[in-house]
């Protein structure tokens, strides 16, 4: 008489047999894979969208600005002491200053920038001409200033504080 077979003794020869079914599965298939017989399916591109894409539009070159030489002179501090404004007195009362830029005028001339820091107030003549700590300059200072040719004056000075 046969025994009947039990289920655990179908489990166990079932499920190892199982096992090695997938094992070689895997084996055949990373095999398939990686030999010469791998197919490439090329995918076929979108079509077209229905919305245009914008191209971009290309920076502009600039201009580029012409080149310049700017030749620049520079002179400080001009101080306007009561001797210097002395010197500067007239026979007929008037001041006239440009006697103090005549040995630097041919320098001037050569600059396009000339500068000048022009250390005292002009604060008008009616008030009287004065000296530290309050200085006050005549006002033809200035005119001898413009007239040889400074085109910027600096005033942000020290002495007037």
């Amino acid at each position: 008489m046969k025994k009947p077979i039990s289920r655990f003794y179908l489990l166990l020869v079932l499920v190892p047999l199982l096992l090695l079914a997938s094992m070689g599965g895997y084996y055949f298939l990373e095999e398939t894979a990686a030999g010469s017989d791998v197919v490439v399916v090329p995918q076929t591109p979108a079509p077209p969208s229905a919305t245009p894409v914008p191209v971009p539009t290309p920076e502009p070159t600039p201009t580029p600005f012409p080149e310049h030489d700017i030749t620049l002179m520079a002179v400080g501090d001009n101080l306007m002491h009561l001797g210097v404004v002395a010197s500067g007195k007239q026979e007929d009362g008037t001041y006239d200053f440009s006697m103090l830029f005549q040995g630097i005028s041919p320098f001037l001339n050569a600059a396009d920038i000339r500068i000048i820091n022009q250390e005292t107030v002009m604060g008008g003549n009616s008030r009287g001409f004065s000296g530290f700590p309050y200085f006050n300059s005549p006002t033809e200072v200035g005119d001898a200033i413009a007239d040889v040719g400074f085109n910027v004056v600096l005033q942000a000075s020290n002495p007037y504080g």
